[in-house]
C-alpha cells in the first residue's frame, strides 16, 4: 500500500463512517452462539431493534472578525512587532560591591523574554554610556564582561535596541554598584613624633 492510498483511506474512512451513522434507520442487537453481543444494521433471527441517541453536535462560537496585520516578508518589520516582556540582570543586585582585586573581570548575566530577536542588539550602559561589547540576536541569555572600571559608585543598565533604527525596545532596571580595587602601591607609615 503506497503513501497516497493510506492518506486517502485516512480521510475517506472517517467520512464514510459518519455518513453511515447518520443514514442508519435501525440498529439490531443480538447475542451470538458464544454469548457475545452483536450489533448490525441488518436484522438477524432473535435480534431486537434498538434506537440510538441523536449524535452530539455543537455550534461554533462566532468570532468577531478583526483586522489582522498584512503578512510581510520584511524581517525587520516582523522583528519590530516583537514585544519583549522582561529584561533583567540575574547575577547582580542594586548596591552590590564588585571587587576587582585580582584583575579578574566580572561577567554580568541577564535574561530576556522572549529571546533576543535577530536584528536587535542588547547593550550594557555604564553611567548612561555604552560599555563593552554588545550582544546581537538571536540569543536567549545575555552576558557582558565588566573589567577596567574605575573604583567608586556606578550606574548599570541594559537596553535592547532595534539595530537599524536604534529605537529602544526595552530597558532593564537601572542599578547602582560599587567597584573596589586593591591598592597597587605600599603606604609608608612613619613613626609618630619622628
Amino acid at each position: 500500500m503506497n503513501f497516497n492510498t493510506v492518506i486517502k483511506l485516512l480521510f475517506v474512512f472517517p467520512l464514510t463512517l459518519l455518513m453511515a451513522q447518520t443514514s442508519i434507520a435501525a440498529v439490531y442487537k443480538w447475542k451470538n452462539s458464544e454469548g457475545v453481543s452483536v450489533f448490525s444494521d441488518q436484522p438477524h433471527q432473535g435480534a431486537k431493534a434498538i434506537t440510538l441517541p441523536k449524535l452530539q453536535s455543537y455550534q461554533t462560537a462566532s468570532v468577531a472578525s478583526q483586522a489582522l496585520p498584512e503578512a510581510t516578508t520584511d524581517k525587520a518589520s516582523t522583528q519590530s512587532a516583537l514585544k519583549y516582556t522582561e529584561l533583567s540582570m540575574t547575577n547582580l543586585k542594586s548596591d552590590a560591591t564588585l571587587r576587582q582585586n585580582q584583575g579578574v573581570p566580572f561577567t554580568l548575566q541577564a535574561s530576556i523574554v522572549p529571546e533576543l530577536a535577530k536584528g536587535d542588539v542588547a547593550q550594557l550602559l555604564l553611567d548612561g554610556k555604552a560599555f563593552g561589547s554588545s550582544v546581537n540576536g538571536p540569543a536567549t541569555a545575555l552576558s557582558f564582561v565588566i573589567a577596567g572600571v574605575a573604583r567608586g559608585a556606578h550606574q548599570l543598565q541594559i537596553v535592547v535596541q532595534q539595530d537599524a533604527s536604534h529605537k529602544t525596545l526595552i530597558s532593564s532596571k537601572n542599578i547602582r554598584v560599587y567597584f573596589h580595587q586593591a591598592r597597587t602601591h605600599k603606604i609608608k607609615i612613619s613613626a609618630a613624633g619622628g
